[in-house]
């Protein structure tokens, strides 16, 4: 018997099953991202995070590998994750030529818009018939989304994907085993452009764009929708930190994502208010052996939850000894998941902040 693992990278923020349909109202969202300080051009911050799987996660939520097992046996692990995201706000006569073509720039006055980009590294290491093996895998995302005043509507996103998708195996003599090789690897690259009142969502074969970016698409797919009213799921955690909810609120946010043309709507919710400890954790330069950060525990996921569980996040919700309050994502956490005709949770992928730096 074969049976899917979906890949951790399967599961960044991208946990949607179904499409939205309706009348969408604007969306609204602040800029606690900057805490006291103001949208001008030329501010950035960089957040770094370790990646590590934790196959008995019970924070929040259980994740737990042996409550919530289709195996019985733990044939796969993770080392060396690094994640890495950048918001940038650069004045609208800087962006590349080929996103400044969106009308969105002639029907709307927008003078600053944002680049936010993200990389996801890590080793997967799977048990096969043949002993363990290691696979490289990671995900590139660039995405540029206008200002506050135009709740961070999206202008333009790629998506770079290369990540293996293993098998798990039950064999005739009941030995168990992943199977996992270089042809099972997924590889696409995804950009969505956006008009005001339309978008484009192109797909392309990872090894031709890479080769020559102008490479003509594999398939191309064009959507009415109304601006302001949704968002790119490049951008879905950084919208979470400016939702400003207060403890037991709740929001939703429509999400366009590659893997369908039509939005999805993302629930979005403050749980619990706790404190954090972070270790060993970088402030511009200054080392910091341990921090308490009090956060917000948020829960997002597809608005019905019909798509598995919900992922997690904690969002500092006041400053501390050595960090200023800027609604800092400090942990996120997503479940590893297998789909037999029902969800399966085999531990959770645990992100958690080790470097900071801001600069205006």
């Amino acid at each position: 018997m074969k049976k899917t693992l979906l890949s951790l990278l399967l599961c960044l923020a991208i946990l949607f099953a179904a499409t939205g349909c309706g009348t969408l109202a604007e969306l609204s969202l602040g800029t606690a991202w900057l805490g006291s300080g103001t949208e001008r051009s030329g501010v950035t911050e960089t957040l770094k995070y370790s990646v590590t799987f934790d196959e008995n996660f019970t924070e929040g939520d259980s994740y737990s590998f042996k409550k919530d097992s289709a195996l019985d046996g733990l044939f796969y692990n993770y080392k060396n994750g690094e994640y890495t995201t950048t918001v940038s706000v650069i004045e609208r006569f800087n962006l590349p030529d080929n996103v400044k073509e969106s009308d969105i720039f002639t029907t709307h006055t927008i003078d600053t818009v944002y680049k936010i980009t993200s990389e996801l590294k890590i080793t997967a290491v799977y048990t096969t018939e043949e002993g363990e093996k290691e696979f490289n895998d990671s995900i590139i995302t660039k995405s540029y989304v206008c200002n506050s005043s135009s709740a961070y509507a999206p202008v333009y996103s790629l998506t770079e994907y290369d990540c293996l998708i293993p098998m798990y195996k039950e064999a005739e003599n009941n030995k168990k085993y992943m199977i996992a090789k270089e042809t099972n690897r997924q590889k696409y690259v995804a950009e969505i452009f956006y008009n005001s009142s339309s978008y484009t969502l192109k797909t392309f074969d990872y090894d031709a764009y890479k080769e020559n970016p102008s490479v003509e698409p594999e398939s191309s797919k064009e959507k009415n929708y109304t601006f302001k009213t949704v968002i790119d799921n490049n951008e879905l955690l950084f919208a979470i930190r400016n939702c400003a909810l207060v403890k037991d609120k709740s929001a939703v946010l429509p999400t366009i994502n590659v893997a369908y043309v039509d939005y999805t709507n993302i629930a979005v919710k403050n749980n619990e208010e706790l404190t954090l400890k972070l270790k060993n954790v970088s402030n511009n330069g200054a080392e910091i052996t341990e921090e308490e950060v009090s956060a917000s525990l948020f829960s997002f996921g597809k608005n019905d939850m019909s798509s598995g569980r919900s992922q997690l996040v904690y969002i500092q919700n006041k400053a501390s000894k050595n960090l200023a309050m800027k609604s800092l994502l400090v942990k996120y956490v997503t479940p590893l998941t297998m789909y037999t005709g029902n969800y399966y949770c085999m531990g959770a992928m645990v992100y958690t902040l080790n470097s900071v730096e801001f600069s205006a």
